[in-house]
């Protein structure tokens, strides 16, 4: 049995009518393939279904029998609907009227418009396209200005694999501004075209999408498979970003590399997109390029990299662990924290621990200070917050070191480490293969206590705990982004019942480790919270540090602006307004992989220049205090919940109207 639970004929009738307004070809053969007709039909029925709906010579009945019912011949058929190649052209036009702008059709109350885009939606969540586009075209026939009712009639059209309508649905939307929130709405009808056999409007659409909207997802291009049936042509490759002639020599290679880098970056930046690049970064480019004969491999990427921290904007940075072919970058043995009182050793190989808990002197002959300072050159940043996490691991990378001048190998160096008891030592480290950056763990040290809660579950994108002792909810969240039990959406709708069910007097959000992830998965989460905080006699904390940032960034200047939260811990590692939504970049030549930015946040005032959100409670972390598996941002939540105290006053440091 197929998808038609109701056999009655007028509702086989109803839903051929659907098919027809769903303009959908593959759509309406999806349809026919689940129908099992097993009851008696009036002959008559059976004639306004084939004739009217479909071709005659592209459907066989089967008579298994007949009868007479109510002075009426039926015939009982059996399933044997095949269904057909072609339909009627007139069951699927364009729409063949529309309504003057901005009104409804008058045989839909605002309340049955509603409830049938509520349907409509339901359906298209679950990917019953084929009702999906026939409940979307009455919505847009119906009321012409809401571009997501286009949009997704044109997306459920594109899964019926019905694509010149669908690209003509999703032109309307983009012509109402809608499609681009998440993506380039540009590239997907150039994608319906391509899939469609529509090759030159593609490649329109393509472009468009690239250089107009400033599609992040180039480097996938000649991967995709909407776009198969133009890999060989010359114009799409040119597009694809792949190079027309391979480079002949390694400077021709690097230098083609050096272009293409700062052209990615023209098309993609939020703000250089639309002005030309300062002086010191096209100066810098061209300095490079002059010296490509006489540098190595590592000196070029490092010094592309660079470049792009003379941005001054975050999230335009190599992926130095997914690098090419030509070059691979490793690291120490040592992973390294910048505490306030110096930078550390928190973990080592085996063969190393005896350094961890030891203070960094100097790499070579370089201070611990100054090679911090040349790392920080090349490392992109908004604030100087974000250094103190993002440094230490290029710190750790001894090809970066060699680059910059710090050390004289770039295979290996002596550290020069001071232990707890004064000590003083100068080890030589080998370098090892490249690990991806860690969030802060608990730590190594073998005589050290049980660790803090915010150090216990740091890899698990997000959990919480009930302390029904001091009536206190504790949520930890290190990333937003689903996980494989439980969506964003979900964790943010369980806070909310835990919360009811507890009735907490303090909340506890703890964002210390997040780095980010998407910002349109914490609505839900955000909801949770506002609700929580405005219950009167309530306490919502939100612990806050240098990993806090990107769309963990974004949800602290929501909270910020729609919370009375107060803030505990370090200033958060990026901007209230903040560059974001990384591109991934590959290199023709070196294979080099970058990300680039390619959306500015303005969630706070336009106005807003603010380096950080700054905590009301500020607490930084010491190395002592790390070692000996305390936290003393915790600590001061916990003494703040025993002072009963009014909320905090409005804030001096909030950004004007």
């Amino acid at each position: 049995m197929g998808g038609i639970d109701d056999s009655r004929p007028e509702a086989v009738s109803e839903r051929f009518d659907r098919a027809d307004r769903a303009c959908s070809t593959t759509g309406k053969r999806s349809l026919l393939r689940s129908i099992r007709w097993d009851v008696a039909y009036p002959v008559e029925m059976v004639k306004v279904l084939a004739a009217g709906t479909l071709d005659v010579n592209d459907v066989s009945i089967e008579r298994v029998g007949s009868q007479s019912m109510n002075s009426s011949r039926v015939v009982i058929l059996g399933i044997t609907i095949v269904f057909a190649s072609s339909l009627s052209t007139a069951a699927c036009q364009s729409n063949p009227s529309t309504p003057s702008r901005s009104e409804v059709r008058s045989e839909f109350s605002p309340v049955s418009y509603f409830q049938l885009r509520q349907e409509a939606r339901t359906r298209f969540e679950a990917a019953d396209y084929v009702e999906a586009a026939a409940l979307y075209r009455q919505l847009t026939e119906a009321y012409t200005d809401d571009g997501e009712s286009w949009f997704n009639h044109g997306m459920a059209l594109y899964n019926l694999q019905d694509y010149s309508a669908s690209a003509e649905s999703l032109k309307r939307a983009r012509a109402l501004g809608y499609g681009s929130l998440t993506f380039s709405i540009d590239q997907t009808i150039a994608a319906a075209y391509a899939r469609g056999g529509q090759a030159d409007a593609a490649l329109e659409w393509l472009s468009s999408a690239l250089y107009e909207q400033r599609s992040e997802h180039r480097s996938l291009l000649l991967r995709d498979p909407s776009f198969a049936a133009l890999r060989d042509d010359p114009r799409f490759r040119a597009l694809a970003g792949a190079p027309a002639h391979p480079a002949q020599t390694r400077v021709e290679g690097w230098r083609g590399d050096i272009d293409y880098l700062l052209a990615e970056v023209r098309r993609l930046n939020a703000v250089y997109s639309g002005r030309p690049l300062p002086d010191e970064i096209t100066a810098a480019a061209e300095s490079l390029e002059a010296r490509v004969p006489t540098v190595s491999d590592e000196v070029i990427a490092v010094e592309l990299q660079r470049i792009l921290a003379m941005l001054g904007h975050t999230h335009n940075g190599w992926y130095p662990w997914a690098q090419g072919a030509r070059l691979s970058f490793t690291q120490l043995p040592v992973t390294f924290y910048v505490f306030p009182d110096g930078m550390y050793v928190i973990d080592a190989a085996p063969a190393h621990q005896d350094l961890i808990g030891s203070r960094v002197l100097a790499f070579d002959q370089t201070t611990a200070d100054r090679a911090f300072e040349l790392v920080s050159q090349v490392v992109d940043r908004e604030n100087s917050i974000e250094l103190l996490w993002r440094a230490p691991y290029s710190l750790a990378m001894p090809q970066v070191l060699h680059a910059l001048g710090v050390t004289q190998h770039s295979d290996r160096l002596d550290l020069t480490v001071q232990d707890e008891r004064g000590v003083t030592r100068r080890v030589e480290l080998q370098a090892v293969p490249l690990e991806r950056r860690r969030k802060l763990f608990a730590s190594r040290l073998l005589d050290a206590p049980s660790p803090p809660a915010y150090l216990r579950r740091v890899e698990e994108p997000f959990w919480l705990e009930v302390d029904a002792a001091t009536n206190l909810v504790y949520a930890q969240v290190n990333q937003i982004s689903n996980s494989g039990s439980e969506t964003f959406a979900q964790f943010g709708l369980r806070l909310r019942g835990v919360l009811a069910e507890h009735e907490p007097r303090h909340l506890v959000l703890d964002l210390r480790h997040n780095n980010g992830g998407n910002s349109y998965l914490y609505p839900e989460l955000l909801r949770t919270l506002v609700a929580f905080d405005v219950q009167g006699d309530r306490s919502l904390f939100v612990l806050i540090g240098r990993n806090t940032f990107s769309a963990a960034q974004n949800l602290v200047v929501d909270l910020e602006r729609l919370t009375n939260a107060i803030f505990v811990g370090e200033p958060t590692g990026g901007k209230p307004n903040t560059h974001g939504n990384e591109a991934e970049v590959v290199l023709p030549y070196s294979g080099l992989r970058f990300g680039l930015s390619s959306v500015y946040w303005q969630l706070s005032s336009p106005r807003d220049h603010r380096h950080w959100i700054t905590p009301h409670v500020p607490v930084p972390l010491s190395a002592a205090e790390y070692f000996a598996n305390r936290d003393p941002a915790m600590e001061a939540v916990r003494e703040l919940t025993q002072v009963r105290s009014d909320r905090p006053p409005p804030r001096n440091d909030a950004p004007p109207d």
